[in-house]
Order: C-alpha cells, then sequence, then structure tokens
C-alpha cells in the first residue's frame, strides 16, 4: 500500500477489534493501532507503521498523561494515526542525509548534513528514523551555502521539539548518514481539530472532576458542563471516566482496610483450631475478633 492508497483509503473508518474493556487492536491504512488496560490501573495505546517493519509512530509512554478510560486512549490513538497518514500524504518537497546533530543553547536542535533532492523549507516536515521509532518534526530554520555540493556537510536543519528531552535524546542519536524524507507544510485542519478536542477535553475533566470531588451528582456536574458549552458526547464521555475514576479510587482505598479484616478473621479461625488441638473436645471461638473482622469486610466492600 503506497502513500497515494494510504490516503484514498484514510476515510475509512478506524475500527476496533478483541475486548474493548481489555485489549484491543485495529489495523487501518497499514498502520496497527493498540489499547491496553494495565495492572496499574490505567490504559496504555500504541500506533504502529506495518509497512516499516513495526515501527513505532506514538504511544502514552511519550507523555504525562494519564488515560482512564479505553475510549479516551482509542480515540488519542485514532488521532494519532490520522495526524501520520495526513502528514505522509503530503507532497514531498525533497530528501535530506543526517550526518550528525548537535545542540545550539537558545536555539535548540540542529541537523547537520546536506540536501540530497529537492527544496527543504522551514515549515516543512521532515521523517527520521531512530531505533523502534519513527519521527515527525517540522523544520524551524535552514541554513545553507550556495550552489552546495553533492555529499558534503554544507546545510543545518533547526530541529521543533517538544521540550529539552527530546533536544537531549536526539543529540545524542547517531544518525549514521540516514537519508530523511522532508513533505510539505501541510494543512493543519487535522492537528488543529484534535489540539482543539483535546483542549476541550482538559477543560471538561477539570471541571467535572472539581465538582465531582465536592460531592455533586452526574446530574449537576451534567447540567454545568451544558452551560460551558460542553458537546453531549463529550460530557457523557467525562461523567462516565469520572464514576470509574471514583470507582478505582474507592477499590484502592478501602482495600487496605478490607485485607486487615481478612487477617482478623483468619487469626480468630486459627486461634478456634489451635485451641482444639491443645484441648481436644474443646473449640474456643474468639466471636469478637471473627464477627467484628466480618462485619469490618462487609464495610469495606460495601464502599467499593
Amino acid at each position: 500500500m503506497d502513500s497515494y492508497q494510504r490516503k484514498t483509503r484514510a476515510d475509512e473508518p478506524i475500527i476496533w477489534t478483541g475486548d474493548l474493556l481489555d485489549d484491543c487492536t485495529a489495523e487501518w491504512c497499514g498502520l496497527m493501532l493498540r489499547a491496553e488496560w494495565m495492572d496499574e490501573d490505567y490504559w496504555w495505546w500504541r500506533v504502529y507503521d506495518i509497512q516499516k517493519g513495526g515501527a513505532i509512530i506514538n504511544d502514552s509512554n511519550s507523555t504525562d498523561e494519564r488515560f482512564i478510560s479505553g475510549e479516551a486512549s482509542r480515540k488519542t490513538a485514532e488521532c494519532v494515526a490520522k495526524q501520520y497518514i495526513s502528514t505522509i500524504s503530503a507532497k514531498m518537497a525533497g530528501t535530506f542525509v543526517i550526518a550528525e546533530t548537535f545542540k545550539i543553547t537558545g536555539r535548540g536542535l540542529v541537523f547537520a548534513g546536506y540536501i540530497k533532492e529537492g527544496t527543504p523549507l522551514v515549515g516543512n516536515t521532515i521523517e527520521f528514523v531512530t531505533p523502534y521509532y519513527i519521527w515527525h518534526r517540522k523544520i524551524a530554520g535552514v541554513e545553507a551555502v550556495l550552489n552546495p555540493s553533492a555529499n558534503k556537510i554544507n546545510t543545518g536543519l533547526l530541529i521543533e521539539c517538544k521540550n529539552e528531552h527530546e533536544i537531549n535524546e536526539l543529540r545524542e542519536w547517531n544518525p549514521a548518514n540516514q537519508t530523511a524524507v522532508v513533505f510539505e507544510e501541510i494543512e493543519e485542519r487535522v492537528n488543529q481539530n484534535y489540539n482543539m478536542d483535546e483542549g476541550l477535553k482538559n477543560k471538561a475533566y477539570l471541571e467535572g472532576s472539581k465538582l465531582k470531588k465536592a460531592g455533586y451528582d452526574n446530574e449537576v456536574i451534567r447540567s454545568r458542563l451544558d452551560k460551558m458549552g460542553i458537546p453531549e458526547d463529550l460530557i457523557v464521555q467525562v461523567i462516565k471516566n469520572l464514576s470509574i475514576q471514583q470507582q478505582i479510587d474507592a477499590v484502592s482505598e478501602q482495600t487496605p482496610f478490607y485485607n486487615v479484616a481478612l487477617i482478623r478473621v483468619g487469626i480468630g479461625v486459627a486461634l478456634a483450631i489451635i485451641s482444639y488441638v491443645l484441648v481436644p473436645g474443646v473449640v474456643i471461638l474468639p466471636i469478637g475478633l471473627i464477627g467484628g473482622g466480618i462485619a469490618s469486610a462487609y464495610l469495606a466492600k460495601s464502599k467499593m
């Protein structure tokens, strides 16, 4: 499947298969999307390019955001996949051989090398591959000599990075004269919608969480979010995810009390067995210990 075929199939729906409450996948436009519920009570997601050896496009490990619902993690993976296809479907501006990388204080990361084909410009997107990952980053600056000679380091591309950590990570990367593809600047509609959705979503979750912690019920939260202009489908998603998170928090809070109660019951039963062994025919039941443990376990369980 070439880039044209990917572009023509980009309007097809992304269909997830598997257990949507645990581990699910989707194949779309030559990509693999995955979302999985982790034992640590959060969702993990990742997007791969199958046609490029399963290289990782992006995943939840690259963000500090904690995904508490499968729907949110799947939607994020879908946005990443659509943005990726949109980028590689753009017209190719050229290719650039990356010979080395270095950091300029106050400016950022620079790829030093030479233009192999075409004319990369500021605003174009450069695609390069590090171990396991495919990267798409904007070109923030181009510094080149006039009439460059081929196969010589004569051009520097200033690369737009997310943060200082990313700059330092790529500074240590050895490109080994990798030929990177440069795509022309594309319409930012997909990315703008993604950023707008994320901003609206964060606003809705922030307000919803505040109201939930204050003890308001779902109807009050729904009414308040509606007055803020939050779309109905997002309101439903926020209320659902907040309810799930509230349940998770309740289980986490009550689990230690529940376990202590079970230990009390176990100790009571053990003492009864020991009494029978020491005094055959006589069983001493520590009713208070066992009964109190059962009552405490029942109370803790009811709050989970």
